[in-house]
């Protein structure tokens, strides 16, 4: 079975759209390994899904160094950094997911060593401890966030690139669905079903691979309706999932708007997935209204039930 890793393009060439990003990163790229040195630390912000993971092992490939791949909120302290540090090459990348769940110690930590290559630590106890500099080799931080908001100013401040990645043109997610089942499944599509696949993958490429081993499986099996196999997972038009038809019916049953906390309990969900998993798209396509009294499904949004037939 193929792997998300697998899917992914280990080489700036073979990543597919984001024309501008690529062509910017090219230039930085070429002129970091002409001067010899480490990429610039680099903030990726942007949907999940949208490729921040495979930009990062992209250049550390394009610069031929390691990268080593960690997750903010496993970050808290001072020392969480010096190990994490403690592994690294010259130049080589450190990759943060979600780098804004980092610890404030972990912060502190960072912004020294993002411009000094050092960190300053204790070295005893009491009376008996001693302040020892310990020097860091050059690398690159590369971190990655779906909240922008939440990275603190004197860190975002120390990166030398800050690039946002949003959805994807339906264009260019049709030609990764293209290029993925040519490489991997060879499994019979025509441009209209890979369209319609692409329809439905919200602009997003991970949820786009995902949607393509989907109707794989289904292929294989004999079925051969696209609409049908989307029908069978639950993937609506444009789509949505039952998640977002669930959302979708709580706001129609109610007569005037309810609040985030409310529809949590209802959907039994927590609120931050409400705020960042279900409700951006359907905002999008202009099916709820979203102020500070609560959430309103819009006419558009009862139509698309309605239309739908996905009343509950």
């Amino acid at each position: 079975m193929k792997t998300n890793y697998e899917f992914r393009p280990q080489y700036l060439k073979d990543f597919i759209g984001k024309e501008q990003l690529k062509n910017n990163l090219k230039v930085y790229l070429t002129a970091s390994k002409r001067l010899e040195n480490s990429f610039d630390h680099t903030l990726l912000h942007g949907l999940s899904g949208t490729g921040k993971t495979t930009l990062a092992l992209i250049i550390a490939n394009e610069m031929n160094v390691n990268c080593h791949i960690t997750q903010g909120n496993l970050l808290n302290k001072p020392i969480d950094i010096i190990n994490l540090l403690s592994l690294i090459k010259e130049n080589d990348v450190v990759f943060i997911d979600e780098i804004h769940a980092c610890g404030l110690g972990a912060f502190e930590t960072l912004y020294s060593v993002l411009e000094d290559f050092c960190i300053d630590i204790n070295i005893g106890k009491d009376f008996n401890s001693k302040m020892t500099r310990l020097k860091i080799p050059h690398f690159t931080l590369i971190g990655a966030t779906t909240i922008f908001g939440k990275i603190p100013k004197p860190l975002e401040e120390r990166f030398g690139h800050i690039f946002h990645l949003n959805e994807y043109e339906p264009s260019e997610i049709s030609a990764i669905i293209l290029k993925n089942n040519q490489m991997h499944f060879q499994i019979d599509l025509n441009e209209e079903e890979i369209d319609l696949i692409a329809n439905n993958a919200k602009g997003i490429p991970r949820l786009a691979n995902r949607l393509l081993k989907r109707v794989v499986d289904f292929k294989i099996n004999g079925f051969n309706d696209i609409k049908n196999i989307f029908k069978k997972i639950q993937i609506y038009e444009f789509g949505l999932d039952e998640q977002n038809i669930n959302y979708l019916n709580v706001l129609y049953r109610q007569d005037n708007e309810i609040g985030l906390k409310s529809i949590a309990q209802i959907l039994r969900l927590d609120q931050y997935t409400i705020e960042t998993k279900i409700e951006p798209y359907l905002i999008q396509h202009h099916f709820i209204n979203k102020n500070l009294r609560g959430r309103k499904i819009t006419i558009e949004g009862i139509d698309f039930l309605k239309n739908n037939q996905l009343i509950k």
